[in-house]
């Protein structure tokens, strides 16, 4: 989840996004990634799975 342009873009589209959590991926980065896609005010969803 480190391709920022792309997290940017996802962000621009006219539809709502579902961000899934990778086995590897820290709670901490699923939400800074939520963050960029947020700033371009898109509706998001989350998916998490329990460890």
């Amino acid at each position: 989840m480190q391709n920022y342009d792309l997290l940017k873009a996802i962000g621009k589209q006219k539809k709502p996004v579902l961000l899934k959590r990778g086995m590897a991926t820290k709670i901490k980065e699923l939400l800074l990634s939520a963050e960029y896609i947020l700033s371009q005010g898109i509706i998001m969803l989350f998916c998490v799975k329990k460890e």
